[in-house]
């Protein structure tokens, strides 16, 4: 009997172990399927914004390794479906879709107009968008990049602001942060002319040039000021909301700029204060 019972805990603990093993490489097993999931999310993250509803001028072409001379203000845009393409004279167009970050434009369907003359390296230009290129866009420098077999073309963001916003004067009236309007003790402007943004403080005007990726968004390099002495604080912190990127909004009549880490509410300046 004693022999029995011993051959029964024998039994018993060796169906223990064997379940316990068998959950342990269950648990393994699980423990895979998260590690694909993340790999999946990283390599959806990498793939390039949409080229829909952007406008680029012409920067820079290599082909097989040597740059192709073009001083012209060539022009590329896309709508949704449909793309155009700016020459010396001609004007070209056609449909694209886009696949896995590549640009893919049927060569039959590119249409251009007929007038006399555009240069070689403009019909070179041409060429290289006939076959699928890969993209990518550089978001910080605002620079679209393609690419195919043999060749290389660089675009610079050719998207610009409101045209009710551009060309005119703004006055900085306050700020609003948390549903607070905190109005600004001195006068302050901001105006966009031609590329540039100026920003009339108390006493010193200081201006940058700026691209344009989003009709609502704009890039701007650090801003240059004159050196009379002295802005105030108020205005000297008023010139930290004009780094790097800011938002802009035009509603009845109010201009709302999105800055650094505040809000400001604008008004246009018809007659001089």
């Amino acid at each position: 009997m004693q022999g029995l019972k011993l051959s029964f805990v024998t039994i018993l603990l060796m169906t223990l172990f064997a379940a316990c093993s068998s959950t342990k490489n269950n648990t393994a097993d699980v423990d895979v399927n998260p590690i694909n999931a993340s790999s999946t999310t990283a390599e959806a993250a990498a793939v390039s914004p949409s080229l829909k509803q952007t406008s680029w001028k012409f920067k820079e072409l290599i082909v097989d390794g040597k740059p192709v001379a073009i001083n012209k203000d060539y022009r590329l845009t896309f709508a949704d479906k449909d793309f155009g393409l700016k020459l010396d004279v001609n004007n070209c167009g056609g449909t694209f879709k886009i696949e896995n970050n590549q640009l893919i434009i049927d060569g039959t369907s590119m249409f251009c107009t007929e007038m006399c003359c555009d240069s070689e390296n403009a019909k070179i230009l041409q060429k290289q968008l006939t076959s699928n290129v890969l993209y990518t866009i550089e978001e910080k420098d605002k620079v679209l990049i393609m690419t195919n077999k043999n060749s290389k073309m660089m675009w610079v963001s050719n998207m610009s602001i409101d045209k009710s916003i551009a060309g005119k004067r703004w006055k900085i009236n306050n700020y609003v942060t948390e549903g607070k309007v905190i109005p600004l003790e001195k006068n302050y402007y901001i105006s966009f002319i031609e590329e540039r943004a100026v920003l009339q403080l108390d006493v010193n005007t200081c201006n940058t040039n700026y691209s344009v990726f989003n009709p609502n968004k704009i890039q701007l390099n650090p801003m240059g000021c004159s050196r009379r002495c002295c802005d105030s604080k108020e205005g000297m912190a008023l010139l930290e909301q004009f780094k790097e990127v800011i938002e802009i909004n035009l509603l009845r009549g109010v201009l709302t700029i999105k800055g650094a880490d505040k809000t400001m509410s604008c008004t246009e300046v018809v007659v001089e204060d």
